[in-house]
């Protein structure tokens, strides 16, 4: 089993082009395919606790639409077979790396930085 450097982070300027690509209406579906990264990290007092990451956002960039969306991808990394106990949307906003989803991935996410893909979701 390979390790991971916990320093890796993804480029902020990938980050905001992934968002762009995926609000973008006219994106074709091979272009929408979502950068996911499937990890593990070990809870404090209980046990290990599995998440995913994806490097998306949804078209209005509001908290109801994308929570619809990161719904929608943490239902298709299940159904692809990926063990999620909590989940987060990553993208760049005005120059920001911003974070969505499970509050203490989010917590653990704005610390650590954003992991390194792993995996690819059609959106």
């Amino acid at each position: 089993m390979a390790t991971k450097n916990h320093n890796e982070q993804t480029s902020k300027s990938v980050a905001s082009k992934a968002s762009k690509i995926l609000s973008n209406p006219k994106s074709t579906p091979a272009q929408k395919s979502v950068a996911a990264s499937a990890l593990t990290q070990a809870a404090n007092k209980s046990s290990p606790i599995d998440f995913a990451v994806f490097a998306a956002r949804s078209n209005s960039g509001g908290q109801a639409d994308n929570n619809h969306l990161l719904t929608q991808l943490t239902f298709k990394a299940r159904a692809a077979g990926l063990k999620v106990d909590q989940a987060a949307l990553v993208y760049n906003e005005n120059g920001r790396t911003k974070f969505f989803g499970s509050k203490s991935l989010v917590d653990y996410l704005a610390k650590r930085g954003v992991p390194c893909w792993t995996h690819k979701i059609d959106a």
